[in-house]
């Protein structure tokens, strides 16, 4: 494969495909039984105290709200579980601002989601369904998904054919090797989702396939379609693939 990839021009239903063939593991009633669990904490615990006590990874998200001044905001949340970022956006953006907000996750993920529904927030399985509900997208977030895919840059090129406004896409890994690097990553049970492992589930391993592709070539796909904002280096060491040390990168973007 080249340094250069010809635009993809398959649907874009295709992203919920991918992510539906992760892995027969991701795409599992287990797993969407606690990240939904864990976001019912969270909304609990964001409404329940004076203020909350977030990490990091949870407010990153909000970088690119500041880039629009819409007091309405389409949002395509790709990969966005039981729609944590959406909680806590609504959380910390002015209430003036209307969401619609379409989080776009595997089958097992949208049907155990439906419990966490509200009128700004909906849950599909079909890539092509959430962008007509959405109409004009004004941001779309990918957050730790590209590299849970066969091929991340293919499924890039079709996120970048949703032309959002702004694309927000963080905790990406990438590395420095030409080649693709191929891993099982083997993670718990309990760190899916955010928070806390809720009261009644045991917890277990779990693994997942993991591509990760050359960071220099991910930007160049990125650059056919939209400005660079800004690149951020978010985690350091995030996975140790052989003599290969991986980091997490985020990428803030406007379109051409």
């Amino acid at each position: 494969m080249g340094m250069f990839r010809k635009f993809s021009q398959m649907p874009k239903g295709a992203l919920v495909q991918k992510l539906a063939s992760k892995d027969a593991t991701y795409n599992s009633k287990q797993i969407a039984e606690v990240v939904v669990a864990k976001n019912k904490q969270l909304r609990e615990d964001l409404y329940s105290t004076k203020y909350p006590t977030l990490n990091f990874i949870l407010l990153r998200p909000l970088i690119v709200f500041a880039l629009t001044k819409n007091k309405k905001l389409r949002v395509f949340d790709l990969g966005g579980g039981g729609g944590t970022h959406y909680l806590v956006a609504r959380k910390f953006i002015e209430s003036e601002i209307e969401l619609v907000w379409a989080v776009v996750e595997t089958p097992a993920m949208v049907a155990e989601a439906q419990t966490l529904r509200e009128p700004e927030l909906l849950f599909f399985d079909n890539s092509d369904s959430a962008s007509r509900h959405l109409g004009t997208i004004d941001i779309a977030i990918a957050s730790s998904v590209f590299e849970y895919l066969n091929d991340p840059l293919e499924a890039l090129e079709e996120f970048l054919n949703l032309d959002a406004k702004y694309i927000f896409i963080t905790r990406t890994a990438l590395s420095n090797s030409q080649a693709s690097i191929v891993e099982i990553q083997k993670s718990r049970l309990k760190d899916n989702g955010p928070g806390r492992m809720p009261d009644g589930f045991v917890d277990e391993e779990i693994n997942y396939p993991l591509t990760v592709v050359n960071i220099d070539l991910f930007k160049r796909i990125l650059e056919t379609k939209y400005e660079i904002i800004c690149e951020i280096e978010e985690d350091r060491s995030v996975h140790r693939i052989g003599v290969v040390t991986v980091d997490q990168f985020g990428f803030l973007c406007r379109k051409k």
